[in-house]
């Protein structure tokens, strides 16, 4: 009697999770439709950041060494904590991306609350 109870009770608990799907308005952002926030989620578009293949993430990474190579940090060299070289007062700027997720109002920030940050 137990187990059909629990089998009765996950049958139900499926059950009623794909019945509050099915009625759920499909969900949209900038004009593109999932069937569902889940299915938005599993399809990978919920971040844009773009994946690097292996010789890419090579040539980032000895594009790096160059420039820290450049700056005299002493990186790239094996040193861990980056250390050893002289310290460089050459100003470096760095593009910082801010990425921000909403349905609209909530979570929302302005332009000028990301560039303070």
């Amino acid at each position: 009697m137990g187990r059909s109870l629990t089998a009765s009770v996950a049958l139900v608990s499926v059950l009623a999770a794909a019945i509050a799907a099915w009625g759920a308005p499909p969900f949209t952002i900038e004009g593109k439709e999932w069937r569902s926030q889940q299915a938005f989620v599993e399809s990978g578009a919920r971040c844009a950041t773009r994946h690097v293949d292996e010789f890419e993430r090579a040539v980032i990474d000895r594009k790096l060494e160059r420039f820290l190579a450049k700056q005299g940090s002493g990186a790239g060299k094996g040193t861990a904590g980056g250390g050893g070289g002289t310290l460089s007062t050459t100003p470096v700027s760095i593009p910082v991306y801010v990425h921000v997720i909403h349905d609209g109002v909530t979570g929302n920030v302005t332009d000028g609350v990301s560039t303070h940050h």
